[in-house]
């Protein structure tokens, strides 16, 4: 077969026109029709059309695109744990996963269909402001409507003017880390945290990582008020308007990531008065902190079935008279509906929410994610988030409870592990010398599970004998089986004589 410059010039113009036009917004058909609106007019339009509908790609054709690494369908992977290798091996026990499985998901995505239907169907009939340049702050209706659902569910008064809609958690942090601070300042954090928190600070932002020592009920504020003092000395951050804290204090203090624990009253009390007396700002990572499995007992006020521990934000109380604002609190939808929605919010003091706001990046976007944002409020106007939520935590409940009663039966005593009353993780802590790289070796090949390393949950790769479990990715009678066969996991490798 031969092939000229000019042909092949023009073949590839009509095959780019019609891959760009077959790869818009389709359907259920798999017909293509968003491209139409740009024709020129209605003959344009039906001729446009038609060629969409009726063209198939010759055998030169699709030979040319293969030979120039234009396939007309790239195979691509379809989420980020195919594409990260985590469920290459569709055998395994997932217990490494921590996100929402199919099912979770499935409903989400009928909630979306619900809400998106009524909010289009007025927005096609209105003025479409949803799909114009929104406000920064984000929708006015989901900020109404989140503060609402946000108020019945902490049980504590939200105001919707403290509320800025995010693209979710990640981008709420990156984006509050390189506004508020620059490269080598100090970010102090918990010696075991969310591993795409250190990343996000130390790889991205150029942060300088100080961690604080931890105990069974959360970080030693002590200890963070010795290491604050200590450090203070050696940051070169010039305290300004637009900067006005020389170091950040982050962590995750409801159902922590990855242990599951929570910071206690006294604690959070503890650490405002701390942030305070060092003018450092606190970046609280809220995202599991609804996702309570505590049970009312008798809220006739609420209403409410599950009570969840007050939020750090509602600590750094406005009517103090040494208030200044020091905690922003960072929040997502990826854990209490689906990480697909690239949705979150932030709950800020006035001075930061000002410098977010009139932000270059929030003003040349007008706002994070407002189309989301408002399909997002009239699914919570329509109750769908709140009995999602409900149903979420009734699930989680018994998952992680599951998992509790069935390693309090089965693992050995000198292994440790929390008991969270709340979130996705459970965490697990081998005797010192073991190592955790070890075991999921053996759990992997003979055991048919996988799990986190506790390393990667610390800058200096501390917590080696330790693992995370998170229970949202795997059914109920698969946890039970999993938690047994990790048991017996954990006993032969305790028991092997080439322990380390």
């Amino acid at each position: 077969m031969c092939v000229t410059p000019q042909s092949l010039e023009g073949l590839c113009l009509r095959i780019r026109l019609v891959t760009s036009v077959c790869s818009l917004t389709h359907d259920g058909t798999g017909h293509a029709h968003s491209n139409l609106a740009y024709a020129d007019n209605r003959r344009e339009k039906d001729r446009l059309r038609i060629a969409v509908s009726s063209y198939t790609l010759t055998q030169q054709e699709t030979d040319i695109m293969e030979s120039n690494g234009e396939k007309h369908e790239q195979e691509y992977p379809v989420h980020y744990y195919e594409e990260i290798g985590a469920l290459k091996n569709h055998k395994l026990t997932t217990f490494h996963i921590g996100a929402a499985g199919i099912p979770e998901l499935q409903k989400a995505a009928e909630i979306m269909k619900i809400a998106s239907q009524k909010r289009l169907t007025y927005e096609s009939t209105s003025c479409a402001n949803l799909m114009q340049y929104g406000f920064t702050m984000g929708d006015s209706d989901f900020l109404k409507s989140m503060a609402e659902f946000l108020t019945v569910e902490y049980g504590d008064d939200v105001d919707s003017d403290d509320l800025l809609v995010t693209a979710g958690a990640s981008q709420g942090l990156s984006t509050i880390g390189s506004l508020l601070f620059h490269k080598g300042d100090f970010v102090f954090i918990e010696s075991a945290t969310f591993f795409s928190a250190i990343n996000i600070f130390r790889d991205d932002l150029g942060m300088k990582l100080v961690n604080v020592p931890m105990d069974e009920d959360g970080m030693d504020m002590d200890a963070l008020d010795e290491l604050l003092t200590l450090y203070r000395p050696r940051s070169s951050h010039e305290i300004s308007d637009k900067q006005p804290f020389w170091a950040a204090v982050y962590l995750v203090p409801c159902f922590q990531n990855p242990t599951g624990t929570v910071l206690g009253a006294e604690r959070c009390k503890h650490l405002i008065r701390v942030a305070r007396k060092h003018g450092v700002l606190i970046i609280s990572d809220d995202v599991y902190g609804l996702l309570s499995y505590t049970v009312s007992k008798n809220d006739v006020n609420r209403s409410r079935e599950f009570i969840c521990p007050k939020r750090l934000f509602a600590y750094d109380d406005k009517s103090d008279p040494d208030y200044r604002g020091n905690v922003a609190s960072v929040n997502s939808f990826s854990k209490i509906f689906a990480p697909g929605v690239r949705l979150g919010w932030y709950e800020l003091p006035k001075r930061v929410h000002n410098i977010v706001r009139d932000s270059g990046l929030c003003q040349s976007s007008a706002g994070f994610n407002t189309f989301t944002s408002g399909i997002m409020a009239t699914a919570i106007n329509l109750g769908l988030v709140a009995e999602n939520l409900r149903d979420l935590r009734r699930l989680y409940k018994k998952r992680m409870q599951s998992l509790i009663d069935t390693l309090q039966r089965e693992l050995p005593p000198e292994v440790l592990f929390t008991r969270p009353k709340g979130g996705y993780h459970l965490w697990i802590v081998l005797p010192e010398k073991c190592s955790s790289m070890e075991l999921l070796k053996i759990c992997e090949e003979k055991f048919s599970l996988a799990f986190q390393l506790g390393s990667i949950f610390s800058p200096d790769e501390q917590c080696k004998n330790c693992l995370r479990l998170s229970i949202s990715f795997v059914e109920e009678a698969e946890i039970v089986d999993g938690a047994r066969r990790l048991s017996k996991a954990i006993k032969s490798f305790l028991d092997s004589p080439t322990e380390e």
